[in-house]
């Protein structure tokens, strides 16, 4: 479906295009209304399902590794 969405807008639809504008206008809306720390937390969950996406088996040793400290620890 990214890919698609990439495709279309290699292939300049206007349709896609006047939607990704769109998208980028009220998101940049809705995070102006929004605390620095929610804006933060965002950009760090963003960062995080993007080496999830992308290297699935890095973020599932990290879990692993926090799991077995924090039994470690308790």
């Amino acid at each position: 479906m990214i890919d698609l969405f990439f495709e279309e807008l290699k292939n300049w639809n206007p349709l896609v295009w006047g939607g990704f504008v769109a998208a980028i206008v009220l998101l940049f809306h809705f995070l102006k209304g929004l605390s620095k720390l929610v804006i933060i937390l965002l950009i760090l969950l963003l960062i995080g399902y993007s080496v999830f996406y992308f290297n699935p088996d890095l973020f599932d040793n990290a879990l692993k590794f926090v799991y077995q400290k924090w039994n470690e620890v308790f």
